[in-house]
């Protein structure tokens, strides 16, 4: 009997031990799990650091998770169900935001770029808005919820410069309700707003579908998660590494210098002003081939890209704020060039996109044996020559008037363009 007891008793403890064990098992598998979603999150694909497998098994999570009706999108049936989607490789991390190339399979979109929405101070501040909006109307129809997004999306295009009235808001609001709708009954959910705020003040987002007609920015094909996606261009503008002369053939760096042009020329007219190019290093420009062997060019990246209207509100800005300096680059917004005078930044500017394209890109950083353009033929050598120093440098210095935005002077481009066409007859 105490012998039996004693056999009960020991085999109470290693029940006791054994489903403890399992316990701490359970408990371990779980934290593992939740940190592997908090890092490798199919909503918040941010980093460039992790590898192509782990990226790989990121993007099948992402699809998983829309076969599971847990997110949604315009182009997730594209990516997850009609094609097979496969990680390439991350072409760059900024911003909290990464860019991926993938390519697709059954596609006639072979490779496409993935851009992972951004967070800023001023969606912190939308999110927190829309929550205290739900918790006050707790039984908000579709109409408050679109209300918070068209309130916002208002808000974003006054502070990038662009036309905010009734039928423009009209017309973009649609871009985002599509993608936010995760379950399609044509009303939108606090979650649904959330997510859709999130879009809304994703800058370059919003640019893509302003500035479609010039069809000088990527085609957006949709959402899918915390992802949009856009063509990929596989021709680069960018120079080739320091102390390296671009080797390409003169014939290709003329077109795109002109594919170039044409985009200065397409941003010079829009429906809601001058865009100016206040980042112009050749990373953020590709091109693509026409059938006829010439190019266009496009913006692959206009985190600093502003309307007119905008730019001239925060020069204006600045200047009442009496900034201190000792050159136009203390007040410069990196290539937007801003005038400093007697010691205090001003609200003018001193340079045009065409002139910082002359300098980034079609000379090395103002030296005419560098760049794009290094190494004409003969034929027309001096000539282009003179050009780019008029280009770099004005004859006639520009009026450094007070609150003066540069337009790009468009006799010189043409006057460019037409030289570089000429060199390649």
């Amino acid at each position: 009997s105490a012998l039996k007891m004693a056999v009960v008793v020991q085999f109470k403890k290693g029940l006791v031990c054994i489903l403890v064990s399992l316990c701490l098992v359970l408990g371990m598998w779980t934290i593992l799990v939740m940190t592997f979603s908090k890092s490798r999150n199919f909503d918040e694909i941010t980093n460039c650091n992790a590898s192509k497998r782990d990226e790989q098994v990121t993007l099948d999570l992402m699809c998983n998770h829309y076969r599971q009706g847990k997110i949604s999108g315009s182009f997730c049936k594209t990516m997850c169900l009609r094609n097979s989607v496969h990680f390439q490789r991350c072409m760059g991390y900024k911003n909290d935001s990464a860019v991926f190339l993938v390519d697709l399979e059954n596609s006639d979109q072979s490779s496409i770029v993935l851009k992972s929405m951004r967070s800023t101070r001023e969606l912190k501040d939308a999110l927190d808005y829309a929550r205290s909006v739900s918790q006050e109307q707790p039984t908000a129809d579709q109409e408050s919820g679109e209300t918070v997004v068209r309130t916002h999306l208002k808000r974003i295009l006054d502070l990038i410069g662009a036309k905010s009235d009734e039928s423009t808001v009209n017309l973009i609001v649609p871009h985002y309700t599509v993608e936010c709708d995760k379950d399609g009954d044509t009303t939108l959910s606090p979650g649904e707003v959330e997510f859709c705020l999130r879009l809304v003040y994703t800058q370059e987002y919003l640019f893509n579908i302003i500035l479609k007609d010039t069809g000088r920015t990527p085609h957006l094909y949709g959402m899918c998660g915390g992802v949009y996606a856009t063509d990929y261009y596989n021709m680069p503008i960018s120079p080739p590494p320091l102390n390296e002369k671009d080797s390409r053939p003169w014939k290709v760096r003329a077109l795109l210098a002109i594919a170039l042009l044409n985009l200065v020329t397409s941003y010079e007219k829009t429906a809601n002003g001058v865009v100016f190019l206040c980042d112009m290093q050749a990373d953020n420009f590709a091109a693509v081939k026409n059938e006829d062997g010439t190019y266009d060019a496009y913006s692959i990246d206009m985190d600093l890209s502003f309307f007119e209207k905008a730019l001239y509100r925060m020069l204006h800005r600045r200047a009442r704020e009496e900034r201190e300096c000792k050159t136009d680059k203390d007040c410069s917004l990196v290539d937007c060039r801003v005038q400093c005078k007697d010691g205090h930044c001003t609200s003018s500017m001193t340079t045009s996109n065409l002139q910082m394209m002359c300098y980034r890109i079609f000379t090395g950083d103002g030296d005419i044996l560098w760049g794009l353009l290094h190494s004409p033929p003969q034929s027309i050598e001096a000539k282009l020559g003179a050009l780019l120093h008029e280009c770099l440098d004005p004859d006639s210095p520009l009026p450094y008037m007070e609150g003066t935005l540069v337009h790009s002077p468009l006799n010189t481009l043409e006057t460019l363009k037409s030289l570089l066409t000429q060199s390649l007859e």
